[in-house]
């Protein structure tokens, strides 16, 4: 990819303020806007983002509590998209905490 110096800098910050314009409003046309668990939902998640995802900024699970999720069938194992890297899809793993939230909130009543 070669860079295009013959566009002056105002013509760039314009471009670049569009896509930031045009992606907010993707954001905010999905609920998106200032939710930090939302993304695109292919997007890989690490084991950590995945903890903090299920526990919460303030007291994320533990990898090892991940692991026994996964262990029990309530979060799907990891995809491997390299050797030795192990990355979670953000939408799946949403659904299925959603999905367990609902189970447990429903089961309850």
């Amino acid at each position: 990819m070669t860079l295009q110096t013959d566009d002056d800098p105002p013509r760039i910050k314009q471009r670049v303020a569009e896509q930031k314009a045009e992606t907010d409003r993707r954001n905010a046309e999905n609920g998106a806007a200032n939710d930090p668990h939302h993304g695109h939902p292919g997007e890989f998640l690490t084991a950590d983002e995945v903890c903090v995802m299920i526990g919460g900024r303030q007291r994320p699970i533990s990898r090892a509590t991940l692991y026994r999720l996964i262990k029990l069938d309530i979060i799907s194992p990891p995809e491997h998209p390299s050797p030795g890297i192990s990355r979670w899809r953000r939408g799946k793993t949403r659904a299925e905490i959603d999905a367990r939230a609902a189970a447990q909130s429903g089961g309850g009543q």
